[in-house]
């Protein structure tokens, strides 16, 4: 597999790197409320699952970021959330599997 440079993909690797600022941005700026950094980590996984899936489809890494998506709402929410976490992740699994 080749990188994304490479590729000439300069707007996944945007993608990425703006994603990496924020999450660094989230990281250091003390004034964010934990529930806040909590959303957007969460947020920022399951993103980048979406447009993994987007790009990639399913055989690369949007099942692993969803999983991780799932485990981590559960840790953070609840069981609840989780279950929920997981639904909304196997939709979009089945939504992005072609026919």
């Amino acid at each position: 597999m080749e990188n994304l440079v490479s590729k000439r993909r300069w707007d996944l690797l945007g993608f990425y790197l703006a994603l990496v600022a924020m999450a660094f941005f989230v990281s250091i700026r003390r004034r964010i409320s934990y529930g806040v950094r909590r959303f957007l980590f969460l947020a920022m996984v399951y993103v980048l699952a979406v447009v993994d899936l987007a790009f990639f489809g399913i055989a690369e890494d949007g099942r692993l970021y969803l999983f991780a998506f799932s485990v981590l709402v559960t840790i953070f929410f609840g069981w609840k959330s989780g279950i929920a976490a997981i639904v909304i992740s196997l939709s979009l699994i089945l939504i992005s599997e072609p026919t």
